[in-house]
């Protein structure tokens, strides 16, 4: 089983090969660990959301997928992350 370091960096690099999604990369966070992994950001189509999904959930290494991925049309991509160390959770806004 890969660590959680490793499984981001799967999942950065598979969705860094869907040449769709190189405009949302810096937008799109990733938690990972022992093979679940949550993804947080924006994009402005229901299509981008689905195909993230969708790459992710196509690796080997990935157990289950909480898409938190909001979509937003007609906005810029961007968000600001908060990780809440005492809860362990991030916070999108």
């Amino acid at each position: 089983m890969k660590n959680s370091k490793e499984l981001q960096n799967e999942v950065h690099n598979a969705l860094a090969s869907e040449g769709t999604l190189a405009h949302y990369l810096s937008n799109i966070y990733i938690l990972a660990d022992n093979g679940r992994v949550q993804l947080f950001g924006l994009v402005d189509q229901p299509e981008l959301k689905n195909l993230i999904k969708k790459i992710v959930s196509s690796l080997p290494s990935v157990r289950s997928v909480i898409n938190n991925i909001r979509v937003e049309p007609n906005r810029t991509p961007r968000v600001h992350v908060e990780f809440d160390w005492t809860n362990g959770r991030m916070v999108v806004r």
